[in-house]
C-alpha cells in the first residue's frame, strides 16, 4: 500500500479557480486487485477542506465510498475495490466544501509480459498486467545456470540488453527477454561531443565516449558570461533545447552545443553587443558631424 502511495502519478486533475483544491485520482491493477488513490491539494493552506465521498464507475457501474472526515489541510485516501479488473474506470470525488469535482476517466494500458526464448526468467513474469496510470515499471532478465542474457524484444523491436530495463507504461507494450547459451560480443557505441558553437561549455567536456551497452547518456550545456544555450545539434540536426539533453545510445552520436550571445550579455548590463556597436557609431557620426560645424563657424568668422 506504501508502494502505491508513493508511486502514484498524476491522472486527472479538476482544478475550478484559485483557492479550489484540486482533486488527484490514479489507480492499478496488482494481485488481482484494483486500488484507487484520491488526492486532495489546496492552493490556500488556511482553508480546511475534506473528500468526504468518493465515486467509482467501473463499465457502468456506480458505487460511492463515503470516508471519514479529516482535519488536515492536503491527504491521501486509497480505496480497495477487490477482485474486479473493469474495462473503463471513472472516479470523481467531492470536497465538503466546493462540491463534486466532476468524473475523471483514467486510461488503461496493458503491459505483455511474453515468455522468454532460452532458458531464463523475468520479474515480473509472464502475465498481463494492467495500469490505470501512468507509471514507470522496471522489468529484469535472469538466465538459466550456464545461459546468458542477450537482449530484450519490446513491441517487436530489439532496445539492447540494458537491465533491469523500464517500460513507461503511457501505451500498451508487449516485451520478451532473450537468452542465448553463448556469450553476446558487446556492441560498441561512440558519442562524439563536438567542441561548441559559441562561448560555453557541457558536461561531459568535448571528446569521443564508447558504450558497450545500450545506455542513456546526460549532456548538459552551460554558457560562459554574457551568452545564454541556444540549441542542441545532434548528428547534423536541431535536436530542441532541452538541458541536460538525454541521448538514447542504440546507435552512433555526434552532439555538439550551440550557444549565442545574451541580449543582456557583453558590454554594458542591459545592452547587446550589438547595440552598443550601433550605439558607437552613431555617436561617431554626432561627434564628427559637431566637429564639422565648429570649423565652418569657425572660418566664417
Amino acid at each position: 500500500m506504501v508502494f502505491l502511495l508513493l508511486s502514484s502519478i498524476l491522472i486527472g486533475v479538476i482544478q475550478v479557480e484559485a483557492n479550489i483544491p484540486s482533486i488527484q485520482v490514479s489507480g492499478m491493477y496488482q494481485s488481482g486487485k484494483m486500488i484507487l488513490t484520491v488526492k486532495i491539494n489546496h492552493q490556500n493552506p488556511t482553508q480546511s477542506h475534506y473528500v468526504d465521498w468518493v465515486d467509482v464507475d467501473l463499465d457502468g457501474t456506480i458505487q460511492r465510498y463515503t470516508q471519514t472526515p479529516q482535519t488536515t489541510v492536503d491527504f491521501t485516501v486509497t480505496i480497495d475495490l477487490g477482485n474486479v479488473n473493469p474495462k473503463i474506470v471513472k472516479v470523481r470525488a467531492n470536497c465538503n466544501t466546493h462540491g463534486d469535482g466532476g468524473w475523471i476517466q483514467m486510461p488503461t494500458y496493458t503491459l505483455t509480459v511474453q515468455p522468454p526464448e532460452g532458458s531464463g526468467a523475468t520479474n515480473p513474469g509472464p502475465a498481463s498486467y494492467t495500469y490505470y496510470q501512468v507509471v514507470d515499471v522496471p522489468i529484469t532478465a535472469t538466465p538459466a545456470s550456464g545461459e546468458f542474457f542477450s537482449h530484450w524484444i519490446l513491441d517487436g523491436n530489439n532496445i539492447g540488453s540494458s537491465n533491469p530495463y523500464t517500460i513507461k507504461m503511457n501505451a500498451n507494450h508487449q516485451i520478451k527477454a532473450v537468452f542465448t547459451s553463448n556469450q553476446p560480443t558487446p556492441k560498441n557505441y561512440t558519442l562524439t561531443i563536438l567542441a561548441p558553437e559559441g562561448s560555453g561549455s557541457t558536461d561531459p567536456v568535448t571528446g569521443t565516449y564508447t558504450y558497450t551497452q545500450v545506455v542513456t547518456v546526460t549532456v548538459k550545456a552551460t554558457p560562459a558570461s554574457g551568452y545564454v544555450f541556444d540549441q542542441w545539434i545532434l548528428d547534423g540536426s536541431n535536436a530542441g533545447n532541452t538541458n541536460p539533453l538525454i541521448i538514447n545510445m542504440n546507435t552512433n552520436h555526434q552532439l555538439k552545443a550551440s550557444f549565442k550571445t545574451s541580449p543582456s550579455g557583453g558590454g554594458i548590463p542591459g545592452y547587446s553587443l550589438e547595440a552598443i556597436f550601433v550605439g558607437i557609431i552613431l555617436f561617431s557620426i554626432f561627434v564628427s558631424k559637431r566637429n564639422s560645424f565648429k570649423i565652418q563657424k569657425l572660418n566664417e568668422g
